[in-house]
Order: C-alpha cells, then sequence, then structure tokens
C-alpha cells in the first residue's frame, strides 16, 4: 500500500496480458495457416510458439510445438528450417547426440548456416568431455562462418577455440584468440540495432570473463582489469534510437555499408580458401585474385577504422564502445583524489576476481566462487526489496553478510583509509546497491559513501571539470506529480523547495515535457518526482510520466527521448529520478524474424536497457540519482528532504546521499535496507 512510484502507476507500469495476447494471436494464425494449407507458414508458427514455450520455462510444450514445426518442414519439402527445428529440439535437453543428428540433417540439406550453428553448439556440448572434437566442430564452424561473413557466429567460434587453447594451457594463443574475438564483438556493436546489440552483449560475457581469467592466470593483471571494464561497457546498449534517428545517421550509415562490403569480401574469400582446400575439386584460385581481395581487405579494414575515429569525434558518447587502453587506467590512477578506491568485481566460472585501484596502483586478489555464493542472496535481496515483508528481514541481513564475505571482506586491507568507494558492476550485480552489503556486521555505506560508475574514462575527465558547486535554490528545477496521482511526491517537491529558497517548482498539469524543456535551460540540477513504468516486455518503451499537453498528448519521456533533453540541459550536472525503478537494468526476449522461410535459426535478439537514469547520460548529465526497485513513498520523501539538506549545506553528492541513508538507519522505522538503499548515485559525485 505503502509502494511509492507504484502507487496509482502500477497499473500503468505493465501493459497486461500482453504475453497472452501473443500466444493467442499466434494460435490464430496457425489456424489460418492450417486452413489455407500452408505448410511453410504452419511450421514458421510453430516455430515461434516452441521459442515463446522455450522462453517460459513450459519445456513440454515447447518440444511439442518444436517436433510439430520440424515434422511440419520435413512435409513441405524444407530440409534446411526441418534442421533449425531440430537442433533447437536437440538443445532443450542438451543432449549432444540429438545436436549431432541435427546437425547431420543440416549436412545433408546442404544448409551451411545450420550446420555452422549446429557445429557450434555440439563444440560446446562436447567441450568438457570430448576437447579435441570440440575444436574440430568450432574450426568448420568458424571456417563456415567466414565464408558466410556470419560475424556473429565467427566471434562466438573464436572465443570458444581460445577458451580451449587457455584449458590446455596454451594461455598466449588462447588469449590472442579471446581478443580477435572481442575486437569483433565491440567493432561490430556499433552497427548494430540496440535489441541485436544487448543480445551480442549478453552472449559475450563468457569471453570478457575467460579473458580476464587467462589474463591473469599470465601475471597480466592491468590488462585483465581493461577487459573487466570493457565487459561493464559491453553491457549498455549503444543507443536507445533506430539508426536513422540517431546523431549524424550518415556516418552511422557508412558504417553498415563499410561492414556489409567487409562481410561480402571475407565470403568471398572463404570461397577461394574452400575451393582450393577440396582435392580434386574446382580449378584452384588465382594467386592474384586471392592477393587482390586480401588487399582489397585490408584497404576496408583502414576505411572502417576511420569512420569509426570520425564518429567518434563527433559523439564523444560513444568512445565507451571501443576499446581502453593501458594508459586509460594509469591516467585513471593518477587522477583518482587519495582516500578514492575503485572496486570491480568479476565474476568468472570458478572464482571471483576482486580489482581495487587506487592512486598507489592495482590491487588484484581472486576468492573461489562456490556454487550459489552470489545468486543465492541475490535472490533472497532482490525478492525482499520486490516484495518487502515477504522476506524476514534478518534473512535479508545474512544474504548481505553473505555477498560481503565474498566481494569486500577479501579486499579490506585495500579499501582501508578509503574515503569514498566507486563501484563498477557487471551482470547480475547490476542489481543489488553495494551500500547494503555487509562486512564485520556493518553495513558498507557506514564505512563508506558508494557511488556506482560505467565508464573509466569519465574518472579522467573529472578531472578537468569545472569546480563543484554548491548548490542553491536557483539553479534547482523540482517538477512533482504531473498526472496528480501522486500526492507524495508533490508534498516531496514543496518540501525541497522549502530547504532551497528560489528553487522552480512545477507541479501537476503544468509539468509538461515542454515546460521541463523551457525551464531547465541554465539550471544545474533537475528533480523529477514521478511515475517511472518499466515495460517488462518492451523494455524500449519504458518511460517517465509528465503532464499530456497538446504536443504531446500521452504525457510520457520516453526511454528513446530522453538523450534528445541534451540541448536544454547543456549546463545541468545533475539529475535525480525520484521514482521507481529508474536506474534498473532490465531485458525481455524480442521476436523471431517472420518465418516465412522457416526462421533464421538465430537465437531470439534481446531488447535492454541499461535503465531510464543510463539515458541521462547519454544526454550529457554527469550525475544521476535513480532507484533499483519499487521505493517506499513516505521513505523516499524523507531520504530526499535529507539528501537536499546535506547538498544545501555543501557536501559533496556521494555523502550527502551516504548522510541521508546513515539518517534513514538511525531511525526507528525505516532501518530496514528497503528503505534507504534503493537509490543511488551514479557518474560523478561533484
Amino acid at each position: 500500500a505503502g509502494a511509492r512510484r507504484a502507487g496509482a502507476g502500477d497499473g500503468l507500469r505493465r501493459r497486461p496480458g500482453r504475453t497472452a495476447e501473443a500466444a493467442a494471436l499466434l494460435s490464430a494464425a496457425l489456424q489460418v495457416a492450417r486452413a489455407r494449407r500452408d505448410l511453410p507458414r504452419q511450421a514458421g508458427v510453430l516455430l515461434l510458439m516452441g521459442g515463446s514455450a522455450t522462453r517460459s520455462g513450459d519445456t513440454d510444450l515447447a518440444r511439442q510445438h518444436l517436433a510439430a514445426a520440424r515434422d511440419a518442414f520435413i512435409q513441405a519439402g524444407q530440409p534446411g528450417p526441418a534442421a533449425g527445428a531440430a537442433l533447437d529440439l536437440a538443445l532443450l535437453d542438451g543432449d549432444p547426440a540429438a545436436i549431432a543428428d541435427a546437425r547431420d540433417q543440416a549436412i545433408a540439406a546442404g544448409d551451411a548456416g545450420r550446420q555452422a550453428r549446429a557445429d557450434l553448439d555440439l563444440a560446446l556440448a562436447v567441450r568438457d568431455d570430448d576437447p579435441r572434437r570440440a575444436r574440430r566442430l568450432a574450426e568448420e564452424a568458424l571456417d563456415l562462418a567466414s565464408a558466410r561473413g556470419d560475424f556473429d557466429l565467427q566471434w562466438r567460434a573464436e572465443a570458444l577455440l581460445g577458451q580451449l587453447d587457455v584449458a590446455e594451457g596454451r594461455l598466449d594463443r588462447g588469449i590472442r584468440r579471446l581478443r580477435g574475438a572481442i575486437d569483433r564483438i565491440e567493432r561490430s556493436r556499433l552497427v548494430l540495432d540496440p535489441a541485436a546489440s544487448a543480445a551480442m552483449a549478453r552472449r559475450a560475457a563468457p569471453a570478457y570473463h575467460a579473458i580476464v581469467d587467462a589474463l591473469l592466470a599470465s601475471g597480466d593483471p592491468q590488462q585483465a582489469f581493461l577487459y573487466a571494464w570493457r565487459l561493464q561497457l559491453a553491457e549498455l546498449p549503444p543507443g536507445g534510437l533506430p539508426v536513422e534517428d540517431r546523431p549524424d545517421g550518415a556516418a552511422f550509415g557508412e558504417l553498415q555499408r563499410l561492414a556489409a562490403r567487409e562481410a561480402a569480401l571475407r565470403r568471398a574469400l572463404g570461397v577461394a580458401r574452400a575451393r582450393d582446400a577440396v582435392p580434386g575439386g574446382p580449378r584452384p584460385t588465382d594467386p592474384e585474385h586471392a592477393t587482390a581481395l586480401r588487399a582489397r581487405l585490408a584497404e576496408l579494414e583502414v576505411a572502417f577504422s576511420r569512420a569509426v575515429d570520425r564518429l567518434r569525434a563527433a559523439h564523444p558518447d560513444l568512445d565507451a564502445l571501443t576499446a581502453l587502453r593501458p594508459e586509460d587506467l594509469e591516467a585513471v590512477r593518477r587522477d583518482l583524489p587519495d582516500g578514492v578506491a575503485v572496486l570491480q568485481p568479476v565474476l568468472l566460472p570458478e572464482r571471483i576476481a576482486l580489482m581495487v585501484v587506487r592512486r598507489d596502483g592495482l590491487h588484484v586478489v581472486t576468492v573461489p566462487r562456490p556454487a550459489g555464493a552470489i545468486e543465492d542472496p541475490l535472490r533472497v535481496i532482490g525478492t525482499a526489496m520486490r516484495l518487502p515483508g515477504i522476506i524476514d528481514p534478518a534473512r535479508v541481513q545474512a544474504a548481505a553478510d553473505a555477498l560481503g564475505a565474498v566481494l569486500i571482506a577479501p579486499v579490506r586491507d585495500h579499501l582501508a583509509g578509503t574515503d569514498l568507494l566507486l563501484v563498477a558492476r557487471t551482470g547480475p550485480l547490476r542489481a543489488v546497491p553495494f551500500a547494503m552489503l555487509r562486512d564485520r556486521g556493518r553495513w558498507l555505506v557506514q564505512d563508506h559513501p558508494v557511488v556506482s560508475v560505467t565508464d573509466l574514462r569519465s574518472l579522467v575527465r573529472r578531472s578537468k571539470a569545472p569546480a563543484r558547486p554548491v548548490l542553491t535554490g536557483t539553479d534547482l528545477l523540482l517538477v512533482g506529480n504531473p498526472d496528480g496521482s501522486l500526492p507524495g511526491a508533490e508534498a516531496e517537491v514543496r518540501h525541497i523547495a522549502d530547504l532551497m529558497p528560489g528553487a522552480t517548482v512545477v507541479i501537476g498539469a503544468a509539468a509538461t515535457e515542454q515546460s521541463l524543456r523551457r525551464l531547465a535551460v541554465g539550471k544545474q540540477a533537475l528533480h523529477l518526482a514521478t511515475h517511472g513504468l518499466l515495460d517488462p516486455d518492451r523494455p524500449t518503451a519504458s518511460h517517465l510520466v509528465l503532464a499530456p499537453s497538446a504536443e504531446d498528448p500521452d504525457g510520457s519521456l520516453s526511454y528513446g527521448e530522453i538523450p534528445g533533453l541534451g540541448p536544454y540541459l547543456d549546463r545541468t550536472r545533475l539529475v535525480v529520478l525520484s521514482a521507481c525503478e529508474s536506474a534498473l537494468p532490465i531485458e525481455a526476449p524480442g521476436d523471431r524474424p517472420d518465418p516465412a522461410d522457416g526462421g533464421s535459426g538465430q537465437d531470439p535478439p534481446l531488447a535492454s536497457i541499461a535503465g531510464l537514469a543510463a539515458q541521462f547520460r547519454r544526454a550529457g548529465v554527469d550525475s544521476i540519482v535513480g532507484s533499483l526497485w519499487k521505493v517506499d513513498d513516505a521513505g523516499t520523501g524523507l531520504l530526499m528532504g535529507e539528501l537536499y539538506r546535506q547538498l544545501a549545506s555543501g557536501a559533496d553528492l556521494a555523502h550527502a546521499m551516504q548522510r541521508a541513508q546513515l539518517s534513514m538507519l538511525a531511525e526507528e522505522g525505516w532501518s530496514d535496507p528497503f528503505y534507504w538503499a534503493g537509490f543511488e548515485v551514479f557518474g560523478d559525485w561533484w
């Protein structure tokens, strides 16, 4: 009942029945296809239904649909798509024999694309029991993918080969392969749409983990740290807008054209190699032709690099998609103030690498990762914060102790004397605030202000930023209760206005997007107390609620529109999103391509966002305050009041948040982390 930006907005947050609606539409499509005796379309719809059932966890239904899809493709005389459906079916159980059978079907059908996918899936299935066979299959998958210009399968096969090299003790060769795979991943992400880019980042995490592990084993902690940061950046979507709507769409188009030309050249070179490799086959390739292909490919690589450089120069925010360099780490280390430490935990398959950067250098500690050591306490904390009162607070505290034991205690000595802790998180750790981890019976916030950082180089840029201002009322724009359903939000902004005389206050129907753009110009800080509405089915449709207007009848500030505020926030250094889940990263399965050709056989893409707060970083705002769960209305009002009281007294943002959280922690009735830990500082700490 007290859930703050949920309240009346909870009904808006999710589109009810979207999954059921999709199922009904697929069922109707299947009936139409059957009525028309359209076997290929029947098979395609059944394939979609099987994928949907797989994602929902109903494996029995998935098997039923996928088997029916396979049989329908066979009846339709489409052996390639039938092999793809058979492979999906085999992957449900991870049965190597069934995967091998699907591979044989793809070979018999002459479908090189599905054969390459089956090669890689079978290699993954047998890698532990038969690494030699896994290597042969991965090499075959790489050759087929290279011939087809399939970048996704190329990097996945190359990464697997690198992991096999590392497992066999060939560290140098394994690291080279993994570097190549990751470079391909990061360059490809520049020309992918956000959904495909997010899907690639999700699949790429094991490659990053493998190279971090290998670099640590080879005695190169500096490079390991840099690749850990590259994973941090890879998990951030490259944008929320279609290519044509992004700044300098022509530059993105140039990259896409160059990528397409590169794929065509690589296919031609792959065909030449394949022809030469067949004894007694067609006439071997003219050596001069192959040399010319390689020369043209080299020229294209140079052109691609120049295009990326031009794009980076025009849009510095895209620099986060390219590789970090050792000098970046050295620049950060030199510029870190005394008493500030950066903590980067990396969750490797069998151990945890904890990397700490301070002015005195880089320190790496590795600890074992027992089964469930991270997942179990995260599950308890996540459930407790989403559903307060369901789990005994003692269990939550025990879970926080368990996480602190593996993430904080091993580097305790390296954090000694630290006045400010900057944390870079990847994967599942992005959903838990480190302020609520515990060590030696204390919440981490009791010992350190905690700030979440996403870009290593922002710490260098910070040293060149203007001097930190002391926030005054005239610097502040307060927006509250735009749709009239949040009286608590209105009371919150009025209370802050009392603490910050001279603040501009916009309440209710006046709080339109147009008024926000007009009034934000020249302000140092923007506070939005409203509904944060996440769409779990289409994350990029998530938005903040503002008041409707003639220009904007639905009154929403959408995920994709937030970066467009940049020209109006050119002096804004702080945005506070006093809204539910405003910093929560979410992802949802996308749809498979049109099944008219039987489906592509590729994994469905993900729609993924790093959170609404992250979009304000793309708008050029250095400091964000956002929440990771549905925050309590009254508790949020108390926390925000103390935050601004501290800012008005001259405290920096990190210490102001720490003191606000400590005031809640010390207050009877508000000491549960549900009330004080949900809000975090992201980016610069002023």
